[in-house]
């Protein structure tokens, strides 16, 4: 029997279930990742080792060992989407999406914004240092990298000057593939994560989780916020006409929104689950709605096999260094077990040096909490949180 074959970018932990999944389901599975020793790739029949955006590099690879994919998913990865579009576009798996780059490229989502006429902050992008001299200083601004994510590259000028402004442009640069910056007029408000997934331009499921973060750069915090606290109706109205502008063909979308006199803005969209067990755990944990399985049901063209049960309220607490050096190691005394809706991931090694950065890469550990109600989830996360230690050399 010829072997049928599902292709996933790229081999990071978050994978491991998609994978596992496939599998069970009778695929086998091609992995794509820059790094051979990448967590997934021991997982997979085949292991491609390429950059992500080598796409004629994938192909050949794939055309060389006879292989044509039921689908190629991109999971928690901005830079594997396009790359997954070409693929699945080669061989037949999805239309053609004029839209695809504002799920990759800031300054084509807020350019796309702009023309569908969705509340948009003022924005800049710039690709020369002398076009620097347009933007207004009067007002604090938020400076990105055009294509980069995780919160690198990105600096908050409180009183914008040109003397920082170039520092900050420059900055952004570092992290640009394609050495575009994106210079945004600052929203002020709340910031919500949002996680939904589109099945036949219809929203099947939707968490919103309220955000914490450390200089306004990364979050710290992120616990859901329920329809007695926010406007789920109203958030949803906006996701189904934002995907169907943008001609979404389905899947789960990773969105970032501030909330401010009503008016909802949309800070950045990704064609992908979030990432740090959010599209893997997180969300199946609050809403009983598992977006692997819906990823692969929707990818491979079958019917949807989810829906969302009870809700139940999560958080997610990153734990950071208490300050710059060797880490000898991080503990804890709190005893997980089956009956404690708890589970805690570890990001660092014993003896690595460790900084005070505010990035996503330099969290140590993030403990994920769940209950039925929001006191028993607060309780619950005091006896954790309190439960750790860090030492130093």
């Amino acid at each position: 029997m010829k072997k049928k074959w599902v292709v996933v970018i790229p081999c990071g932990l978050e994978v491991i279930p998609t994978i596992e999944a496939a599998k069970k389901q009778g695929y086998s599975v091609a992995g794509v990742d820059q790094n051979p020793e990448a967590p997934a790739m021991k997982f997979c029949d085949l292991g491609i080792v390429s950059p992500l955006n080598d796409f004629e590099h994938i192909l050949y690879v794939l055309q060389t060992n006879k292989i044509v994919p039921e689908c190629v998913i991109p999971i928690v990865s901005d830079k594997a989407v396009f790359p997954a579009y070409m693929l699945n576009l080669q061989f037949g798996k999805t239309p053609i999406n004029p839209n695809i780059l504002a799920f990759y490229s800031k300054s084509v989502l807020r350019n796309t914004l702009n023309t569908l006429g969705f509340d948009n902050p003022f924005y800049f992008v710039v690709d020369k240092e002398g076009d620097l001299k347009h933007v207004p200083l009067k007002s604090k601004l938020i400076i990105k990298p055009d294509d980069s994510s995780g919160s690198r590259g990105i600096t908050i000028l409180e009183k914008p000057n040109a003397k920082n402004l170039k520092e900050a442009y420059q900055f952004a640069l570092g992290f640009s593939a394609n050495k575009k910056a994106v210079i945004e007029e600052y929203i002020p408000g709340e910031e919500y994560m949002v996680d939904c997934f589109v099945h036949e331009k219809e929203v099947k499921a939707l968490l919103v989780s309220r955000k914490e973060k450390i200089q306004d750069k990364v979050s710290i915090l992120i616990q859901t916020v329920n329809e007695q606290e926010f406007p789920y109706a109203k958030l949803k109205k906006l996701i189904t006409k934002l995907s169907k502008a943008l001609t979404y063909p389905g899947g789960p979308l990773h969105i970032e929104v501030k909330l401010q006199d009503g008016k909802f803005y949309i800070l950045d969209l990704a064609a992908r689950g979030g990432g740090f067990s959010v599209y893997n755990f997180y969300v199946k944990k609050c809403l009983g709605f598992d977006f692997v399985q819906a990823t692969l049901d929707v990818f491979l063209q079958k019917k949807l096999s989810q829906k969302c049960g009870t809700f139940r309220e999560g958080l997610i607490y990153f734990i950071t260094p208490e300050k710059a050096g060797t880490l000898n190691n991080l503990t804890t005394s709190f005893q997980v077990n089956p009956k404690k809706d708890v589970l805690i991931n570890y990001y660092f090694t014993k003896g690595q040096s460790v900084s005070l950065d505010v990035t996503d890469g330099n969290r140590l550990a993030g403990i994920y909490c769940f209950a039925k109600n929001k006191q028993a989830l607060e309780d619950l996360f005091l006896e954790v949180k309190s439960s750790f230690h860090q030492t130093y050399a």
